[in-house]
């Protein structure tokens, strides 16, 4: 499985009233419409009304659908970026070209 990092800007008008609800609602969604994403890791970022999800899957449509649902009910703007673990990532760079 491929790892993705979804970034979360909440938007500053929707506050933090009914985030609870806001975001049971979005895992529920998810958990319905996105079986093969798997959420292991969720952060609020100091700063702001941001968050950073640290998500699993096979599909990278998938993992758009699952941002787009946070868009929907989370009320946030969303950004998706492919993660590799970092051993893969430095074994990969100190091959010899």
């Amino acid at each position: 499985m491929a790892h993705f990092v979804i970034f979360s800007n909440v938007h500053p008008t929707s506050g933090v009233v009914n985030l609870d609800a806001r975001h049971k609602a979005v895992q529920a969604r998810t958990k319905r419409e996105c079986p093969g994403v798997s959420f292991r890791g969720g952060y609020a970022l100091e700063g702001g009304y941001e968050v950073l999800d640290i998500v699993e899957a096979d599909d990278i449509e998938e993992v758009r659908q699952a941002a787009k649902i946070i868009e929907e009910d989370g009320h946030a703007k969303t950004r998706v970026v492919l993660a590799y673990p970092w051993r893969d990532f430095v074994g990969q760079r100190s091959r010899p070209a």
